[in-house]
């Protein structure tokens, strides 16, 4: 199944839309990627989530013994570098869904 999440960072108490990551399974084995939206790209206060995500605007893949990206992955509750996430169980396989960017 494949689900797609959007990133949020709170900053001083404003959520600041940051991307979108991808996560999958395919064959036993899970992956992410993320892609950084041009809302957080353009903004003065930016910063790499993490050192696997550079500030680009192309995708970021998980490396092969990685299921998700640390900083993402340790942010399912607020945290002192203010990363949410809002999760959604969208399943990107079903042809009735379309993912937006």
């Amino acid at each position: 199944m494949n689900r797609v999440t959007e990133v949020f960072v709170d900053l001083s108490g404003h959520s600041k839309y940051a991307g979108k990551l991808w996560s999958r399974v395919k064959g036993g084995r899970e992956s992410a990627s993320f892609q950084y939206g041009e809302e957080w790209l353009s903004a003065p206060e930016r910063f790499p989530l993490e050192p696997l995500l550079t500030l680009d605007p192309s995708p970021h893949h998980t490396p092969m013994d990685r299921s998700l990206f640390g900083a993402i992955g340790d942010s399912s509750q607020p945290t002192s570098l203010g990363l949410l996430q809002e999760l959604s169980n969208t399943d990107l396989s079903s042809p009735h869904v379309t993912p937006s960017i």
